[in-house]
């Protein structure tokens, strides 16, 4: 205990220095992690939009349907329903009918995406009603009603409660057509997504192509913890379903899936950085201090104290002297993103280019409490490297070169 009194002693005795010490890497460490929160942040969202909006944390279609959205490549519901209703993972499923379709209006025509939904049921799935700029979500909507994105909207010059026509293939391979009234206008951070999906009730939509409402071309599950156990529940429905194609959010958007490993690299790597930054600005400052105080390095070898001592004092002052800076760092950094994850750093100056590549513009920074526990541990284990090479300076001192240098 006196060792360590003594060793938070004298990391004070030089306040100056210990003081500019401590704000570099206070400073440094904020600055690290802020930044690591900010990319991080960007990148949670940018995932979690497209899982929540667009995929469902996993799906179900027939084997050659994703290729070319092959029409008749259909599941029959009544297969998958007692299974999936039996699995506790899965929080909620939803049926969709999933095709290529020429969406039109008096001044224009896109090619769209139309999918036929059960309304509540893909309220359980999707977060999409959430997002609604103007009128309302299918489910409080009249009949024939279409739900489609803003941009997809202004692209074909429609405004709420216009028709938008779209033509179709039918299930015995003939064109057929519909028109719909917009009953609402969506906005989220995917501009793409905006102007290609169209959405439709299931019933309605089915009846337009012919097709049997017990089958469907995808079914999008949403599972408890999804994020982490996408891959696990897929891997096993795929067992149990060997003739349909199982996908996890992961498989379904490759980008997405690199983008979460890309994230976990940049911030080890950006752990590195900071820790290697950290190690080397702690042994330059002990190694001057070891430099400056050896009379008195001098003074305690010869009044019996021993090496294993003297290394185990410049040992503590250097752990003492990191954890000081590193707590302060952790806590206004933690502060910090604990603030910006609540209102959002504003970029809607860049807000075109954003949405263009699914990024939301304005940023909620966040860091998981894991990264701070090895941060933690990184910043003691970095200290006690840095404090090998003064200590050993410190041991090797023979008491009388070092009482007759100072002196």
């Amino acid at each position: 205990m006196l060792l360590f009194n003594v060793s938070w002693r004298n990391i004070w005795r030089n306040k100056l220095r210990s003081f500019i010490v401590v704000t570099a890497v206070t400073l440094g460490l904020f600055g690290g992690i802020f930044s690591i929160g900010f990319s991080n942040g960007m990148a949670r969202q940018r995932i979690q939009s497209a899982v929540n909006n667009e995929l469902g944390h996993l799906q179900i279609h027939g084997p050659g349907f994703p290729a070319n959205q092959d029409l008749f490549q259909t599941l029959d519901i009544t297969r998958f329903a007692p299974t999936l209703d039996s699995i506790n993972a899965i929080a909620a499923w939803s049926p969709r009918i999933s095709i290529t379709a020429m969406a039109r209006s008096a001044n224009n025509a896109a090619g769209v995406m139309l999918l036929g939904v059960h309304p509540q049921r893909e309220r359980e799935v999707t977060d999409l009603h959430h997002h609604a700029a103007q009128g309302v979500y299918l489910d409080e909507a009249p009949e024939y009603a279409a739900f489609i994105g803003k941009e997809l909207a202004d692209k074909l010059d429609l405004r709420m409660h216009d028709k938008i026509v779209v033509t179709m293939q039918m299930m015995d391979s003939t064109l057929t057509g519909g028109a719909f009234t917009i009953a609402g206008l969506y906005t989220t951070n995917n501009s793409a997504f905006d102007k290609r999906a169209v959405f439709v009730r299931y019933g309605e939509l089915a009846q337009l192509i012919a097709l049997d409402t017990n089958h469907a071309h995808e079914i999008a599950a949403k599972l408890d913890r999804g994020v982490e156990r996408g891959m696990t529940i897929a891997a096993s429905l795929q067992q149990r379903f060997p003739q349909a194609l199982v996908r996890s959010w992961q498989q379904l958007g490759p980008t997405l899936a690199m983008l979460d490993g890309f994230m976990q690299t940049m911030m080890a790597l950006f752990l590195a950085i900071i820790l290697l930054a950290l190690g080397f600005g702690i042994v330059n400052t002990m190694l001057m201090a070891v430099m400056e105080r050896r009379r008195e390095f001098g003074m305690l070898a010869a009044i019996g104290m021993s090496n294993r001592r003297i290394f185990g004092m410049v040992l503590l002052e250097t752990i003492f002297l990191s954890l000081t800076g590193g707590v302060l760092g952790m806590v206004l950094s933690a502060a910090a993103i604990a603030w910006f994850s609540r209102t959002g750093i504003d970029l809607s100056i860049v807000a075109q280019g954003l949405t263009e590549l699914g990024y939301s513009p304005v940023v909620k920074t966040y860091i998981s409490s894991r990264f701070y526990l090895q941060l933690s541990g990184g910043i003691v284990l970095t200290a006690i490297l840095a404090s090998l090479y003064p200590a050993r300076k410190a041991m090797q001192m023979e008491p009388a070169d070092a009482l007759r240098t100072a002196a």
